[in-house]
């Protein structure tokens, strides 16, 4: 029986454009609901940095197991001639996962969530302006694109546009300031070397826990040091299965496929559509109310992204597989 390897480069790239914001659009759906997932772990009493750990711990052999589903696919892929997986280089992303999760961590003990979430999704500029200086050229209604998130997430913030009236940021807001912009930069960086990285390399699911591991031993290095909290009650290890399956996995493997099917600036940009689902998901199961600014970030940043997908993107879709997202800034 002949095995036959599908290649993405026979999809026409407008096609895997869209697939891409597909997979992007389901992604972040899993991502909305890490804080409602959060804020029952955090009223069971476990803390945040030991919940990042423990959502790893949980998710990597999950991971691992859909990795040992493909090795007869990536030994004919080998026997094909394709490269390698760069597993060092994983390996290193997933540090950067870890260090991202740890500013978010830090950031949101002297920032509201509102105001940190602002700072933090100043990252698919940051990813525009550094793809731009790398050579990959946005067009100017990606631009526009990029400017309308920005405002649509700042109104979604409500706890930042309350404040906009002046923002008076003490010594410790700017360290919480820093550490957002820390984050935002680091997911940036992250998205645009993931792109690069495995262009020409497969294995998502290989891919995927190589950096998951690499998240895992940072994580559990810092928590050696300052000691691990464990769940005490059921209810909280269910939660933690949820987050580990539903805002994890599920996330990892289809924010990455949208990263290498619409390229890092388009799927950045439509990724903000992030907060206005978290709010949505918040108003429906945690009863949490939104005002009617929030509604009007909301439309902007849904328009940002009909304006993106419409118009396009000049940037070059490169026909490969993906690996993880960066760890979105709400986990704190």
């Amino acid at each position: 029986m002949r095995t036959i390897i599908r290649d993405s480069m026979s999809i026409p790239s407008a096609v895997r454009a869209r697939q891409g914001l597909i997979y992007i659009l389901l992604g972040v759906t899993g991502y909305a609901f890490l804080p409602v997932f959060a804020s029952y772990i955090r009223g069971d009493g476990l803390a945040p940095l030991d919940t990042v750990l423990w959502r790893y711990v949980i998710s990597l052999p999950i991971l691992w197991l859909m990795a040992a589903r493909t090795i007869q696919q990536l030994k004919l892929r080998a026997a094909a001639g394709r490269k390698p997986l760069p597993r060092v280089k994983l390996f290193i992303l997933g540090i950067i996962l870890a260090v991202e999760g740890m500013a978010a961590f830090i950031g949101l003990q002297y920032l509201s969530p509102g105001i940190y979430l602002v700072l933090f999704y100043t990252y698919p500029a940051i990813t525009a302006v550094l793809s731009t200086l790398l050579g990959d050229r946005l067009s100017g209604m990606g631009w526009l694109a990029v400017v309308l998130t920005m405002i649509g997430v700042a109104l979604t913030a409500t706890d930042f546009v309350s404040l906009s009236g002046g923002l008076n940021f003490d010594q410790n807001q700017l360290i919480g300031a820093f550490c957002a912009l820390v984050n935002a930069t680091l997911a940036a960086i992250y998205f645009i070397w993931l792109d690069r990285m495995m262009r020409g390399h497969s294995g998502t699911a290989h891919a995927t826990a190589w950096m998951a591991t690499g998240a895992v031993v940072f994580l559990g290095i810092i928590s050696a040091a300052r000691g691990l909290g464990a769940p005490q009650q059921v209810s909280t290890w269910v939660h933690l299965a949820a987050l580990a399956l539903v805002s994890t996995v599920m996330p990892l493997f289809m924010i990455n496929k949208g990263i290498q099917s619409a390229g890092p600036t388009r799927a950045a940009i439509f990724g903000t559509i992030e907060p206005l689902l978290t709010a949505i998901l918040a108003l429906l199961i945690l009863g949490e109310t939104m005002q009617p600014v929030q509604w009007v970030g909301g439309v902007i940043v849904v328009a940002s992204v009909i304006l993106l997908q419409l118009r396009g993107s000049s940037e070059k879709v490169p026909a490969v597989e993906a690996a993880p997202a960066p760890i979105p800034a709400t986990e704190g």
